[in-house]
């Protein structure tokens, strides 16, 4: 499980060398402003719905719930009516956020584990941040020296694509195993090796993901199964209120509030921040998250973390996957009368995520 959440995260660090120089801004304020407010206000809020639980649970629940995934909504990238800027926000948001908050997640994870550690939280503080600082040397040099190597055996004729793109692969691999090895962040690793291996190779990326890109999108699967046994098992059982209702401050208010101070004021138009407050779907991120907070909990945190994981990924595809196409719809509606019509190709009409 965690080596396919490192190659996500070194995925998602590959992926957002594409955003527009003019939605750095937007992207900044969402990532360093809007997703600590919306972690705090489910931190919060799991403290006042789930008044019996220790708060690391409460810290890991919103680590959970809060990452968007464009997953329940990958139409929506294709979809040529949502203004272009929209699309990027939303893309390097969800590839950035695991990434920001997977530090804070381990953070509650020690708290929450570790016995030592369960009353002393500071104590996990001052091992976590030397396990960050290692994550981050080690890897910056991990990640430009592949991406050095790899654009110089390129440019010289030394090896073909394919072989390269084995190399893409073994990346995100090495890195984790190294930050492990020095007893460091592995996933923090996995994401800074994508940035640096990124802008190492430059342009030579997009040929390199193909391979990469594919076994990401097999590993995953057996995830997504995993989470419909989940929730088979979970809607057998009687409704937990307190749950559903975190899971609805962590998909309405809980974002919305957030990204809406964030971008405020931007170039974004009121729709357009509307539609960023909104479109902050689910999916594999938060699975992933949950089933390693899994691995050594108590009955009661494993019936929690179940519940809160199943249900935000199922209403997410519920809301976020239903609306998507009716807010390209309003932007369509919305466009001047000499505006270029929109192409039947541009709109994706295959199954939502």
């Amino acid at each position: 499980m965690e080596v396919i959440l490192s190659v996500l995260l070194f995925m998602d660090a590959l992926e957002i060398r594409d955003a527009p120089r003019r939605s750095r801004t937007p992207v900044l304020r969402v990532l360093f402003l809007a997703l600590p407010l919306s972690l705090i206000a489910v931190f919060f809020a799991a403290m006042y719905l789930l008044p019996d639980v220790r708060l690391s649970l409460c810290l890991v629940l919103a680590c959970i719930l809060v990452p968007s995934d464009l997953a329940p909504t990958a139409s929506l990238l294709k979809d040529r009516r949502i203004p272009a800027r929209v699309r990027s926000l939303l893309s390097v948001e969800s590839g950035y956020n695991d990434g920001i908050v997977a530090p804070v997640f381990l953070f509650g994870l020690a708290m929450l584990g570790q016995g030592e550690h369960a009353d002393h939280p500071l104590k996990a503080l001052q091992d976590l941040v030397p396990a960050l600082a290692v994550a981050l040397v080690v890897e910056a040099v991990v990640g430009g020296l592949l991406g050095l190597g790899i654009k110089s055996a390129h440019a010289q004729g030394w090896a073909e694509l394919p072989a390269l793109r084995l190399v893409t692969l073994a990346a995100p691999l090495l890195a984790y195993t190294l930050a492990v090895h020095f007893q460091a962040n592995g996933f923090v690793a996995a994401f800074i090796a994508g940035l640096v291996f990124c802008t190492a190779v430059g342009d030579l990326v997009h040929d390199l993901l193909e391979f990469t890109e594919g076994v990401a999108t097999f590993a995953i699967m057996p995830i997504w199964f995993v989470l419909g046994q989940l929730a088979a098992f979970v809607f057998q059982s009687p409704p937990n209120w307190p749950v559903i209702a975190l899971v609805a401050v962590a998909l309405t208010v809980g974002r919305a509030v957030p990204v809406l101070l964030a971008t405020t004021p931007s170039r974004l138009t009121w729709p357009e921040r509307a539609t960023v407050a909104w479109l902050g779907p689910r999916g594999i991120a938060s699975v992933v998250l949950a089933l390693l907070a899994l691995q050594d909990g108590t009955d009661t945190q494993i019936g929690i973390i179940l519940e809160s994981v199943v249900m935000v990924v199922f209403c997410s595809v519920m809301l976020h996957g239903l609306t998507a196409p009716l807010i390209g719809r309003a932007f369509a509606r919305r466009q001047p009368a000499g505006a270029t019509a929109v192409r039947p190709e541009d709109i994706r009409t295959g199954p939502v995520g």
